[in-house]
């Protein structure tokens, strides 16, 4: 499989729940096990890398280390590994902005609104996919 350059991010944003879809992925792990979860943000999504190649996550891999479960109660100690698979699709640069900018305004209210429109503008400053993820440098 080829390499994943993370972070990555969802994308179809008309298919989002809420905020929690804006978060970009920076590796491909989740640090839960919470079922519900993995259904509703991960399981059978789309999310684009660096490179704008689109993976889909088919599963999750628990941790078979004894301490990582131990102390599962303790935060970042338990994480899943996600699995991809590479869709063989590309998103380009401009079709990846409308997506995430129609994200952001569809969960964008008055208490978040100069954030929101900061994020946006920064997005539209990108002039590729990892400064679109990563922010401009």
């Amino acid at each position: 499989m080829d390499k994943i350059n993370y972070p990555m991010t969802r994308i179809n944003s008309k298919n989002w729940l809420d905020e929690e879809d804006l978060f970009p992925l920076f590796n491909g792990y989740i640090y839960t096990s919470k079922e519900k979860l993995f259904n509703d943000y991960y399981s059978n999504k789309e999310f684009v890398d660096c490179k704008g190649d689109i993976y889909k996550v088919i599963d999750r891999i628990p941790p078979t280390n004894f301490w990582r479960n131990f102390l599962k109660f303790l935060p970042n100690v338990y994480r899943e590994k996600l699995v991809f698979i590479k869709t063989n699709k590309k998103i380009e640069l401009i079709e990846l902005k409308k997506d995430l900018i129609a994200g952001i305004r569809r969960f964008n209210n008055d208490a978040t609104s100069e954030a929101g429109k900061e994020w946006i503008m920064e997005i539209e400053r990108s002039k590729s996919i990892k400064e679109v993820l990563c922010g401009v440098q």
